[in-house]
């Protein structure tokens, strides 16, 4: 039988083996030269991001963070050494100035408003900037500086955050006695290594030599935390640390005074989104500019007078057909007069050699007609320097109706004008004349500031975009807008509309401008001062982004926020909250308590992104020893399950509702009218309780960077 190789054999005889051309070997060359040093190159910034990951602060920045990540991740599949120090990135954490102290009496005292700030900080601050606001619905929340004693290490590495709140109540934590639920009983200098925080010990001092291993979680900071302050009424931790307080008062705000500032950038970002635009009820033009439009535009950018008839031939040469303007979404609908054909919407337009956008302020004031509100008389003036400004126009305007209302009649009405018959009675000027002024003076580019200005806008039939309303920018809770003479008295301490003639709208336009610019510098603190304060949970949920060009932790996650807790918690801190998931946990020992490594721990998608948990704990002497083997129990799983890019707070308060109840008791006995006594035994009683309450303890678990683990000195803990 034929041999198929010895055949094939044959077929190749004579053939000259192929040979790679010069050219393809030197392509060849060149790109395995081009991958050498990309990998060389890429090496080299893994090794730098590693090393600044690993050594002070670390990484505030996401976009470097996560590409630390990426090139890990890419590094790690070509690397046979598992146990290379770069295998490891260490995630972010919460550490103290003074670095973890072994003896539970020399833990760092601390006040509960620092851990609020430390949670608002890592959830809401941008690539380690500190100290800036953000909006949240219609309120504006800042993000505080971290506390002097904090420090927060590879704060760009933050993917998650848990709170847990462990509530003690009953038996032991009646008494002066030490809580054995506490973390300073179960962190001590002497005992044998027996507990559930023996996952969190450094993996350093544990036989791992330079410390090269990465432990997925380790104690950061371990405080004494002064809850609340003050002696009369107790405060959970809950209402501490979930409530972020009121922003600052006007008073309190600082101007902005670096040499690089610049006001029209500033007022810029207090304009009014499209979406605001219509939902204020502005005029909104939406159609193109007309082409046969353009001469009229080049007679009005050379004009200082014109005539009324000119002025109405050029206003309709610019006008905008009915059909293409709407007011809050809707088509206007022109009166059904002879009047109303001769009253057109008229758009500003672009001013091509024109100096850079200019900041005017605008006020209106109107009279009765028998169709409704008309325009009779306009103020218009230009910002000059800091608070300082020209008076550009101010004219009484004659209405093309019969006036039925002065609006002169009673001096208390808030449309209160102050133009009178007699006023208007030689009066020439029609709205068309206004328009056109406007329209010579004002360009598209401009900034036009005014109090409710969308009336005053329509009164004019006058579209423009860039506008300040200082009803929308300083507006209060619950949509609630405040008056113009409110806000100027509160923020500006200064009375306007105080005589007897009426509103000026000169002195009413430059104080929405004063306001304005007074915002423009300040920021957000500059306003009146919210008594409400914002959830943290509802905060995550709604936090927008800033359009810095980087954006919060709160901003980028797509995770579910879970609550869990009593109900009777979830419906007084969660529940309103609009939280993803919400799950009833009335005890510590109950089976839903171990949810919280759970959520912690699963998949990308279904994680938690923020978890805040309040677990309830009865330290009665029948109760106590299985308490603190469920605490252990969870504590060790949040150590070996939880990643480690999500750092974990864990507060303890004892006694706060028995200082609760016996702080009610007192007040009722206190009543001058009451018949209950109140005895000095008693006093001292809710004294102790009230301060047990304040006096908490919180730990910050984390993953600690490689660099610092030789500076730890591992404690021991005591037998559970």
């Amino acid at each position: 039988m034929m041999n198929m190789g010895d055949d094939a054999a044959d077929s190749r005889k004579g053939e000259t083996p192929t040979v790679p051309s010069p050219t393809k070997r030197s392509t060849a060359v060149a790109e395995t030269k081009r991958t050498h040093k990309k990998r060389k190159l890429s090496k080299g910034r893994l090794k730098k991001l590693w090393r600044k990951s690993s050594e002070g602060s670390g990484i505030s920045s996401r976009a470097e963070f996560t590409e630390l990540l990426e090139l890990q991740n890419d590094w790690a599949t070509n690397q046979a050494d598992t146990n290379h120090p770069m295998m490891a990135v260490p995630g972010p954490s919460v550490f103290a100035s003074k670095r973890f102290q072994n003896a539970s009496s020399q833990w760092q005292v601390t006040e509960g408003s620092d851990h609020r700030d430390l949670i608002v900080n890592l959830l809401f601050g941008c690539d380690g900037d500190d100290g800036f606001s953000f909006r949240c619905g219609d309120k504006y929340v800042n993000v505080p500086t971290l506390p002097s004693w904090a420090s927060v290490v590879n704060k760009g590495g933050v993917n998650g955050l848990a709170v847990i709140e462990v509530e003690v109540t009953g038996g032991i934590a009646e008494c002066d006695s030490p809580c054995p639920l506490f973390p300073s009983q179960r962190i001590a200098t002497s005992g044998p290594e027996r507990s559930g925080w023996r996952s969190l010990v450094p993996l350093a001092d544990n036989g791992d030599e330079g410390g090269v291993g990465l432990q997925k979680k380790v104690i950061g900071a371990a405080c004494k935390a002064k809850l609340f302050q003050g002696n009369k009424q107790p405060r959970n931790t809950s209402d501490v640390l979930m409530l972020i307080p009121p922003q600052q008062s006007a008073r309190e705000a600082r101007p902005d005074t670096r040499d690089d500032f610049n006001l029209i950038d500033a007022m810029k970002n207090l304009l009014l989104r499209p979406e605001q635009l219509k939902s204020e009820g502005y005029p909104i033009a939406s159609s193109v500019e007309c082409v046969h439009s353009d001469r009229a535009k080049e007679q009005i950018r050379s004009m200082n007078q014109s005539k009324p008839t000119a002025a109405l031939d050029l206003v309709r040469a610019l006008a905008l057909k009915d059909e293409d303007v709407t007011i809050g979404g809707e088509k206007i609908i022109p009166a059904d007069d002879d009047e109303a054909k001769l009253e057109h919407y008229v758009e500003t337009f672009e001013m091509p050699d024109g100096p850079e956008s200019r900041v005017y302020a605008l006020d209106c004031e109107m009279v009765e007609t028998r169709v409704g509100k008309e325009l009779a008389r306009v103020s218009l003036i230009m910002h000059d320097t800091e608070e300082k400004y020209s008076t550009i126009l101010d004219e009484l305007v004659r209405p093309r109706r019969s006036v039925v209302d002065y609006l002169t009649a009673a001096l208390l009405r808030p449309e209160f004008s102050g133009v009178t018959r007699d006023a208007l009675q030689n009066v020439k000027n029609r709205i068309e004349d206004i328009q056109l002024r406007l329209l010579s003076v004002i360009a598209k580019e401009d900034i036009i500031i005014g109090h409710s200005l969308e009336n005053d806008l329509r009164a004019l039939r006058l579209v423009h975009s860039n506008v300040i309303d200082t009803s929308v920018v300083f507006r209060g809770d619950h949509g609630r807008k405040f008056g113009l003479r409110h806000l100027t008295n509160v923020l500006c301490q200064r009375k306007i509309q105080a005589g007897g003639n009426g509103h000026c709208p000169v002195e009413d336009a430059e104080a929405a401008m004063v306001l304005a610019i007074r915002r423009a510098r300040r920021g957000p603190s500059f306003g009146i001062r919210d008594n409400i304060r914002v959830g943290i949970v509802t905060a995550f949920q709604k936090q927008e982004s800033s359009g810095r060009g980087c954006d919060s932790f709160a901003v980028l996650n797509a995770r579910p926020c879970v609550c869990i807790g009593p109900a009777e918690w979830i419906k007084r801190h969660a529940q309103s909250a609009g939280s993803h998931h919400i799950l009833n946990c009335e005890s510590a020992l109950d089976s839903m308590a171990m949810a919280v490594p759970s959520w912690l721990a699963r998949t990308s998608s279904k994680r938690a992104g923020l978890l805040w948990a309040h677990l309830v704990c009865d330290a009665s002497p029948k109760k106590v020893d299985e308490e603190v083997a469920r605490l252990d129990e969870l504590v060790e799983a949040l150590a070996e399950r939880v990643p480690s890019d999500t750092p974990i707070l864990i507060v303890y308060q004892r006694s706060f509702k028995l200082a609760q109840s016996l702080t009610q008791q007192r007040k009722a006995a206190l009543n001058p009218k009451s018949s209950a006594g109140w005895t000095s035994s008693q006093e001292n009683t809710w004294r102790r309780l009230l301060e047990d309450s304040r006096q908490c303890e919180a730990v910050w678990i984390g993953t600690q960077p490689l660099a610092a683990r030789a500076e730890v000195n591992r404690p021991t803990f005591k037998h559970a």
